[in-house]
């Protein structure tokens, strides 16, 4: 709701891509975008203070739009802590984790009970841009994601040799 309002106060229209999320209660917003053919579900998990509600909801959100995706993407603000308690319960739902919130950053790894859940969380400076490169779509049963093989993950950091994009910094311009 806040970014909504900082689009609306800076008279800038909303992008297609934005997703208002959730506010309380835990409840998660989700979308399914095509890509390339294939149904890709992206559930935002809420930020509530309540992390056992925000799991929950992250998880019925999951299981609403498993059935209709080939990809189903989760995307947290909880911190490494909470996400790393939350990789048993996910892995064999999501098939990717896109972590955030504090706590160290790193490419990808898939997760060790059983490779079915890929895990990413951006640096924590945020100096870069974690680029995941997937070599195959998850099937019918569980995709086991091995580096090399079904995926390959690495993180871009931005520096001076990166130019500014004029329209991205039209958007951090004050209203």
């Amino acid at each position: 709701p806040e970014a909504g309002r900082w689009f609306r106060a800076a008279r800038l229209d909303i992008p297609d891509f934005f997703v208002p999320l959730p506010g309380a209660e835990g409840r998660a917003a989700s979308r399914v975008v095509d890509f390339g053919g294939h149904k890709v579900g992206l559930v935002f998990f809420a930020a509530d203070e309540n992390l056992e509600q925000a799991r929950a909801g992250a998880m019925f959100a999951g299981r609403q739009l498993a059935p209709r995706v080939h990809l189903l993407v989760g995307i947290s603000p909880w911190g490494f802590e909470a996400e790393r308690a939350f990789l048993p319960e996910a892995a064999g739902l999501f098939h990717i984790l896109l972590g955030g919130g504090s706590g160290p950053g790193f490419a990808a790894a898939s997760s060790a009970q059983s490779g079915q859940l890929l895990w990413s969380r951006p640096a924590a400076s945020g100096t870069g841009v974690n680029v995941i490169s997937l070599y195959r779509w998850p099937e019918a049963g569980p995709l086991h994601w091995e580096n090399g093989l079904t995926f390959e993950a690495r993180q871009e950091f931005l520096g001076p040799g990166i130019k500014e994009d004029p329209d991205i910094a039209r958007l951090f311009e004050s209203p």
